[in-house]
Parts: structure tokens; sequence; C-alpha cells
């Protein structure tokens, strides 16, 4: 189960977290300097909630989560796969927040490391005032891949020069079988990127320099694929459908 939920794909919708205080938005959380530049970002999965960790003297809500990615740098002795302890409120700051979570989903987290002296490299903070996490269970996110996390979290593509660019870029015809033809009104292509649903780079055209590019998609399986489009300008993802 965990494996498959390391892939896990994610939409562009707006998101859904729940009744926890630090209720944002999809773009709250990417549009956040302290989640670009300076948060342990990481994919996990809650496998259990306690009180084990104590914030100022008092009972701290914690999760235990397993890390199935990084992000972002963490603290060095961290593995895939292990058990990390994320603490958040202890009644004094926004109010409930991991104990809202469900176990058993997928997050998005963005953490504070070394918030309190004693905690130890397996123990982590969830600020509960702000967006610092994302369920990425939302069936509305099945669409999203590692890589569009992390071009959102290091800040490269912004919401609106995203829209900008995918205005001048068409793609067709989709869905396709043979081939797919992608062009551009005003944008010259670098390079071009095919993603299968788990994440892995099935194609990668390199040194392009053109606004009319045909890829041969034949050999692909049916389902539905990310394509990532890099230019002068900046970066944009289409998705098109292998029939």
């Amino acid at each position: 189960m965990k494996s498959v939920l390391l892939f896990l794909f994610l939409s562009f919708s707006s998101l859904n977290i729940g009744n926890a205080c630090s209720c944002g938005t999809f773009l709250e959380f990417f549009d956040n300097t302290y989640v670009k530049d300076y948060g342990k970002n990481c994919i996990a999965v809650l496998d259990s909630f306690s009180y084990a960790v104590k914030n100022d003297n008092l009972p701290a809500e914690t999760g235990h989560f397993t890390l199935l990615d990084t992000l972002s740098e963490m603290k060095v002795s961290l593995s895939l796969g292990q058990t990390i302890l994320v603490y958040g409120q202890n009644g004094l700051n926004c109010g409930a927040l991991i104990r809202n979570l469900a176990v058993g989903d997928t997050f998005l987290l963005s953490l504070y490391d070394g918030f309190i002296e004693e905690t130890k490299n397996d123990t982590f903070y969830l600020d509960g005032c702000g967006t610092f996490y994302l369920n990425l269970n939302d069936p509305e996110y099945i669409d999203w891949t590692k890589a569009e996390l992390q071009e959102r979290i290091n800040g490269i593509t912004t919401n609106t020069q995203e829209l900008s660019l995918a205005q001048f870029i068409t793609l067709f015809p989709n869905p396709a079988t043979q081939r797919i033809f992608i062009q551009s009104k005003k944008l010259a292509f670098q390079s071009i990127q095919v993603y299968d649903n788990s994440g892995k780079l099935l194609l990668n055209l390199d040194g392009l320099e053109t606004d009319n590019q045909e890829i041969i998609v034949s050999q692909l399986q049916a389902g539905i694929y990310l394509m990532q489009i890099n230019t002068l300008e900046g970066t944009t993802y289409k998705k098109f459908l292998k029939s």
C-alpha cells in the first residue's frame, strides 16, 4: 500500500484539507515563502496519533508518519521508509491540527526542524497557523506527480506564470494514438519530457528550439500521461490521453 502511495498523483484543483484550523488553499501552500525556501518538505503516511511529545511542558499532538519521499533537504540521518514524529499544537497556538488528520492518508508536509532544542533527528514540528500540509489522498489530485510538486515548491512555476504560458501552447490530437503535436503561438520549446502515472520519465526531447514539435507516442501503453514543456519563459505542464 505504502509503495503505491509513494507515487500518488495530484490534480490542479483547489484543496480540501478537512476540519483543521489551518484551513487554506492549494495556492496558499505553494505561495508560502517558508514552504519554498525554508520548509523541510516531504511526503509521508500518517500511521498513528498520540501525545508522545511535550511542547512547553504541555502534551502536544504527535503524528507518527512513515517517510515516503523528500522534496527538500531533510536531516542527514533520515532514510525513506523510517518513522518520523511530527508534533503540533499544545492548545496555546492555533488549536487542534494533527488529530484532525486521517490515519492512513498520505500528506505533503512542510515542517520545522530544531524548533525545540531537545527534539531528535526524527522529530519535526507542523505549524498550525498557516497552510503547511496538503492531503494527497483527495481524489481530485490523481493527476499530480512528485515532479510537479517539486517545481511548485521550488517556486519555478507560479500559478500566474503557468496559466500565462499554457494559453500559448496547443496539444493535439488528445486523445492520441500514434503521434501528438505541440504547437505554440509565441514560445520556443527548449525541451519536452513525458512522465507516466508513477512519475517515471519515459520520453525526453532536448535541444529543440522550435515552436512546433511532433512526438511519437505509439509505443506508450494506454493511459494518462504528463508532458512537461520547458521554454525560455518558464515551464508548464499538459496532460494527454494515449488511447
